[in-house]
């Protein structure tokens, strides 16, 4: 893990702990659970339970079909829990979020792909995300069944993540993946059993459309919520302190 994104934890961890926020395009609370999301930062996103932040960042990126990448970024907002992206001309890409749980820092993603172009396209949608369980990035491991990641962190916090129907996966430490995906590379289903390191994760869909033809690809995140979260918090905030004046 790199002092860059040590420092950046702690700068998400101060700004959040005094209520402010910074280029924010999407909020959503239920309950004591918040997302945020940010498409113009590397930092683009935070996932707090009780003050404890799960999530680093999330990515959705567009792929043609001649391994050109667009990161989808400088989206509208058309509802509340909705970002409206068109990276060429007569593809809209929506991408919705939602909170099913007031209780425990569960999200739900909805990338639909609609296309009223004169011709067929085709092309992929990879979802990239790195979740910093529990407010730490070190010591996790992760492996996958099925359309299902399954991450741990140290403290015992786990992070289902599941990519319905999605044609690849990969997991990687950080942040080889995110640069892959980047420069135009397919996921290539590796990362199973991945240890003690890192994690960051991607799903990859793949489809062709025709003309007013629309595709909706659907990820899930559970976090069952452990009851030692306000614990937790506390210590994760002394921890990060310590940290910052460790690297000073």
């Amino acid at each position: 893990m790199s002092v860059w994104k040590q420092y950046t934890i702690y700068i998400i961890f101060y700004v959040l702990s005094f209520g402010i926020s910074h280029g924010v395009i999407l909020s959503l609370s239920s309950g004591n659970v918040q997302l945020n999301y940010n498409d113009n930062s590397t930092t683009t996103a935070s996932l707090l339970v009780d003050g404890v932040d799960n999530l680093y960042e999330y990515g959705f990126y567009y792929r043609r079909s001649n391994g050109s990448v667009t990161k989808l970024t400088n989206g509208n907002l058309i509802d509340s829990d909705t970002i409206r992206y068109e990276p060429q001309n007569n593809l809209e890409i929506d991408i919705s979020f939602a909170l099913p749980s007031t209780s425990a820092p569960d999200v739900n993603v909805s990338i639909a792909v609609s296309s009223d172009r004169t011709n067929d396209i085709d092309g992929s949608i990879i979802f990239y995300f790195d979740y910093d369980l529990n407010g730490g990035f070190t010591g996790h491991n992760a492996t996958i069944a099925g359309d299902t990641i399954t991450v741990t962190e140290p403290g015992g916090v786990t992070a289902n993540i599941t990519g319905t129907n999605a044609d690849a996966y990969q997991i990687a430490a950080f942040s080889g993946l995110r640069t892959s995906i980047a420069q135009g590379n397919l996921l290539n289903n590796t990362g199973n059993n991945f240890t003690n390191a890192d994690f960051t994760g991607a799903f990859q869909w793949d489809f062709s459309l025709s003309t007013g033809q629309q595709v909706v690809f659907d990820s899930t995140t559970v976090i069952p919520e452990p009851s030692h979260y306000g614990l937790v918090f506390g210590i994760s905030a002394i921890f990060l302190i310590c940290r910052r004046k460790r690297l000073a």
